[in-house]
């Protein structure tokens, strides 16, 4: 629910949110019921046939591991979602942007509370004295409250996701934007025109609104024009013109004596980590490896 709110910029809580707490209501309706409780099941002779055994595998392992993975997976999803809202907004990679903290914090979780599971049922049934069900349950109150404390902490400030649309191709997306293709044609052109004559891939934040507004038109019909007109996102289509101008700098005399790194800072990119990936993608070396490779072509002529 966290990340479905913090991706999708939802700030209201819906009545259906609730059928999330049933388990809850069940756990909490069991521990009601005289009689039932880890201590009544404590197990002297463990076996895989002995009733306490299936009862607590069947009504509290499985479906807790099954309950997490289940929310972990949709977590996931959403993020991976995200992920591809964002390459077509912005044409750069940051952890504030990506949220790529949150998709590893989804598998912290995932693994803690599995993990959390598994003592307390090791030591429900084995009476284990150095996994008291108070440390354990201090672990993960803890665990809980630091994590909490960390997500209020963030900060978003990216576009939200369409909250009624299936995952569909490019093309079925756009089918009814109204967006001709002899306009789409108008548009790409006039796009590659500025590009070219104001080079503004040079910002090294630059998103897709502010090309929008230079270019005078939507930012629907930029993307559509971008992902169906050139097969790109945004991401791909600005980075790919930092990659020439890098390129380009290489190739230019007067930028001998610039570092790489300060050539790619100075052609648009806003990391080393993020240069050298987008770099290498695109041209299938590193950048070290093909301004060497540009330096000997350049002594053997």
């Amino acid at each position: 629910m966290y990340v479905r709110i913090l991706v999708r910029g939802e700030s209201k809580f819906k009545y259906k949110d609730l059928l999330h707490f049933i388990p809850l209501l069940i756990a909490i309706f069991a521990v009601a019921i005289p009689d039932l409780s880890f201590q009544s099941f404590r197990i002297d002779d463990f076996s895989f046939t002995n009733n306490n055994t299936i009862f607590l595998t069947l009504y509290f392992a499985i479906p807790s591991l099954v309950s997490l993975s289940i929310y972990t997976f949709l977590a996931l999803r959403l993020l991976k979602k995200h992920r591809e809202t964002v390459y077509d907004h912005y044409s750069y990679e940051s952890i504030e942007v990506t949220v790529s903290w949150l998709a590893k914090l989804t598998l912290l979780f995932f693994f803690f509370l599995n993990l959390q599971s598994v003592l307390l049922v090791y030591s429900s049934i084995f009476h284990s004295e150095f996994i008291s069900h108070k440390i354990n349950g201090s672990i993960i109150i803890g665990y809980l409250y630091l994590l909490s404390y960390f997500l209020l902490k963030q900060n978003t400030n990216f576009p939200s996701q369409e909250t009624d649309q299936p995952l569909v191709k490019k093309k079925e997306k756009y089918a009814k934007s109204g967006l001709s293709m002899e306009k789409m044609e108008e548009i790409i052109s006039s796009l590659l025109e500025y590009m070219n004559r104001e080079k503004p891939f040079l910002q090294n934040e630059l998103d897709v609104d502010t090309i929008a507004k230079a270019t005078n038109t939507s930012v629907n019909h930029l993307s559509q024009c971008l992902n169906v007109g050139l097969s790109k996102n945004f991401f791909m289509f600005i980075n790919d013109y930092r990659v020439d101008e890098v390129i380009k700098r290489f190739q230019n005399p007067d930028y001998r004596d610039y570092n790489i790194l300060r050539i790619a800072l100075d052609s648009g990119f806003n990391s080393k980590s993020s240069f050298n990936s987008i770099f290498r993608k695109a041209t299938g070396f590193t950048p070290m490896e093909y301004r060497e490779k540009l330096n000997q072509e350049i002594i053997f002529k």
